[in-house]
């Protein structure tokens, strides 16, 4: 009994993530894509590593967002703070 492995194609994986195909080749390995199945004549992928790799993806862009607001909260937080000591200076002098 011969099983098939469901795939999916380099087209289809930057359709689900709003890129060309070409932007998905040239970036794979930099957003640590799972490798392409070995001796297939166009790139395919194994459909649940793919699924797999969207999850944890989604969930690092997620952490990645949160951070960044953090960072932004704590950023605008300190220029009001500095305003804020500015200006009690201003006044300690006047």
């Amino acid at each position: 009994m011969s099983m098939q492995l469901e795939t999916v194609t380099a087209g289809e994986i930057a359709d689900l993530l709003g890129w060309s195909r070409a932007h998905f080749l040239r970036k794979r390995s930099e957003i640590g894509f799972p490798a392409a199945l070995p001796a297939q004549r166009n790139l395919r992928w194994a459909r649940r590593a793919v699924e797999n790799w969207f999850e944890a993806w989604s969930v690092a862009k997620t952490r990645e967002a949160a951070s960044e607001l953090r960072a932004n909260l704590v950023d605008r937080d300190r220029k009001i703070l500095m305003a804020r000591y500015s200006a009690n200076q201003n006044e300690v002098a006047a």
